[in-house]
């Protein structure tokens, strides 16, 4: 895993992780769905902490996914702020923005992702039960 990457672990949800045991072979829709949805309310308030000098790098924000890894294990939705071009360089300075809490921003705030990222954790819990659940009722 690379430094720019999150990852949530999931402990003591029993009913998380009754209800994914559900359907532990196949990811569904609606559980992919609700991973998307959330990755979008992160960004949303990830988008009202970004600092602004020029607007760009509020201009930069992207949600995309989800993925499934090779090996069909594991689904991933990526929230972020700069993409890599075809050669895989780009102008990249939202990392340094986020990283430096010693800079003051008029508006805005450094680990303006990070933030929204936690503090959601929970919402995140109970929309993937909620999810989960409507499957396993169908």
């Amino acid at each position: 895993m690379t430094d720019n990457q999150s990852t949530l672990e999931f402990t003591g949800d029993e009913r998380l992780a009754e209800a994914l045991a559900t359907y532990a072979e196949q990811m569904t829709e609606e559980v992919a769905q609700a991973m998307f949805d959330f990755g979008g309310l992160v960004l949303n308030e990830a988008l009202k902490l970004t600092p602004i000098d020029t607007g760009e790098l509020r201009s930069r924000g992207f949600v995309e996914g989800p993925f499934q890894t090779q090996d069909e294990q594991y689904y991933a939705v990526v929230v972020g702020y700069e993409k890599h071009d075809e050669n895989g360089t780009g102008d990249y300075y939202a990392v340094p923005v986020h990283e430096r809490t010693n800079v003051h921003h008029e508006v805005g705030q450094a680990k303006f992702l990070e933030e929204p990222f936690k503090r959601l954790q929970k919402e995140f819990i109970r929309q993937l039960a909620e999810a989960a659940q409507e499957v396993k009722n169908d």
